[in-house]
């Protein structure tokens, strides 16, 4: 088995997995939610209900062929049916519109620790400041992804 078969058959169990009203563990390894979400950290999603997810909090989205982990930033609801927009903390520009049946689920955790309602209004204002230095700033945005990689191959000090 590919690689790439590998990945598009997990990312398939996961998504049934949600559907199916399970909450799920993933390890992300994108740079595209830093400050907030690191490469390596391990997400707690649990599936997505008519109410969730709200604008600040951060989604799953499938589309396009792969899985998304961004901030909802538009959530827009026509005939019942809801739509997000999505972008992640440290990018310019917002990903396709997710329909219904593309949002699976909501971030709760975060490496253990919980991201709700109260842990994001805490963290948003830092989260977005910090997304909107790393957009106008790619030098920063390049040391932050590198400081990302060698977090996670360089063991902590004893």
């Amino acid at each position: 088995m590919t690689n790439a078969a590998r990945t598009s058959a997990i990312s398939e169990l996961l998504v049934e997995a949600l559907r199916a009203g399970n909450a799920i563990r993933i390890r992300v390894n994108g740079t595209s939610m830093l400050p907030a979400i690191w490469p390596g950290d391990v997400l707690t999603v649990v599936p997505a209900t008519d109410a969730a997810p709200a604008p600040g909090d951060v989604a799953l989205t499938a589309g396009h062929g792969r899985l998304l982990v961004h901030r909802v930033i538009e959530r827009s609801e026509r005939g019942g049916a809801v739509a997000l927009v999505t972008r992640g903390d440290a990018l310019a520009g917002a990903d396709p519109v997710a329909q219904a049946g593309e949002i699976l689920g909501t971030v709760v955790a975060r490496n253990g620790q919980p991201v709700g309602a109260a842990h994001a209004a805490r963290t948003r204002l830092r989260d977005n400041f910090a997304g909107l230095v790393a957009r106008s700033a790619p030098l920063l945005a390049l040391t932050l992804k590198l400081r990302a990689i060698t977090r996670r191959l360089v063991p902590a000090a004893q």
